[in-house]
């Protein structure tokens, strides 16, 4: 006879909670989680609930604070609520996943995609549904080693700390996957002339380029006087109007890394507010969809039982996949391959990369 039953009948219910700010810049993200939870549970109770109990989703204030945030999680955690969901803003999700992680509280983070301090797991019952935001270096190599291994690749990057931090993990992640050792080179931020530079690099087949439009679409132009033709894929910084008003036709058939919000990669909202609150209601539909699924497999609602359900298998939802890692962080991409048409961004398909 298994425990299940008894921890249900001690349950009136099964209680979801929605952590995030209820006023400020995140709150429209925050109700955008609480309206996918809400919807997902509304689901799940139609179809009898989980092993008959009923989904219950609340919704906490975390004041998009850390301070906050910690003091919330460990009330939620006294209360063993059964799941929690959101924390958007970065310092208060990182906060609270502390406390969710020391006192075994299950977390699922479906919006934000900064990594927790130093990339640690904060505990077996924590997980990360949403995207990473450092992921984009190894991401942008495995789209180039895929398209141009044992071809000359050049990374170039502004020598400003985030990209050449993003270069670097660009450059690290070509060697592992076993490409050709890329031609690695820096520039100046601010200079509109790169002589030295275009010579050295104007032979690779593919240039992965970290820095932003202005010096982007500079030395895409000067590789071209040069002769050269390379696919020239950019970091997600070049992305912006400022591109396209500044070098207009100039920069067609260029490439560009884009955050990937939601779980299936349907961003076609051309807004980057509206793809992110598609993503938080939709991502945290599927949370709730998973965690039902694994609490049914797991015969239990000790969140250490279903948080190894969770970790042992992809679960399917109407908003795509979720699969979990060793580390607890989604497995599915964080970023897209973007081409400039002329007219618009768009996504790349898989085959090869051609001007």
């Amino acid at each position: 006879m298994t425990a299940f039953p008894v921890a249900l009948a001690a349950a009136a219910e099964i209680v979801v909670s929605v952590a995030g700010p209820a006023s400020g810049r995140q709150a429209a993200r925050a109700q955008a989680i609480l309206k996918g939870a809400r919807e997902a549970a509304d689901a799940i109770n139609a179809q009898s609930g989980i092993k008959g109990e009923r989904l219950r989703v609340d919704f906490a204030d975390d004041a998009c604070a850390a301070t906050t945030a910690k003091a919330l999680a460990a009330d939620l955690a006294r209360k063993k609520v059964d799941l929690v969901l959101g924390h958007p803003c970065g310092s208060a999700g990182a906060a609270a996943a502390a406390v969710y992680g020391e006192t075994g509280t299950l977390f699922i983070a479906t919006a934000s995609r900064h990594p927790p301090a130093g990339s640690r797991r904060a505990g077996a019952t924590v997980f990360n549904l949403a995207g990473r935001d450092d992921r984009q270096g190894a991401e942008a190599a495995a789209f180039l080693a895929d398209h141009y291994r044992g071809r000359a690749i050049a990374i170039v990057h502004d020598r400003t700390r985030e990209q050449q931090e993003l270069a670097n993990a660009a450059t690290d992640a070509l060697v592992r996957l076993g490409a050709a050792t890329p031609i690695t080179a820096g520039l100046i931020g601010g200079d509109m002339d790169f002589p030295l530079l275009t010579a050295k690099i104007k032979a690779a087949d593919a240039v992965f380029f970290a820095g932003y439009p202005l010096e982007a679409g500079m030395l895409y132009g000067q590789l071209r006087k040069a002769g050269s033709n390379p696919a020239f894929l950019m970091s997600a910084s070049n992305g912006t109007i400022e591109l396209i008003n500044t070098f207009g036709d100039d920069v067609r058939g260029t490439f560009v890394m884009r955050p990937r919000f939601s779980l299936d990669g349907d961003d076609s909202a051309r807004d980057i507010d509206a793809r992110l609150l598609a993503a938080d209601e939709t991502q945290a539909y599927a949370a709730v969809t998973a965690f039902a699924a694994a609490a049914n497999l797991a015969d239990s609602l000790n969140p250490e039982n279903i948080a190894r359900e969770l970790a042992a298998r992809a679960y399917t939802t109407p908003h795509g996949s979720v699969h979990f890692n060793a580390t607890g962080d989604s497995e599915r991409p964080s970023f897209d391959v973007f081409m400039w048409t002329g007219v618009k961004w768009e996504r790349t398909g898989s085959g090869p990369l051609n001007h």
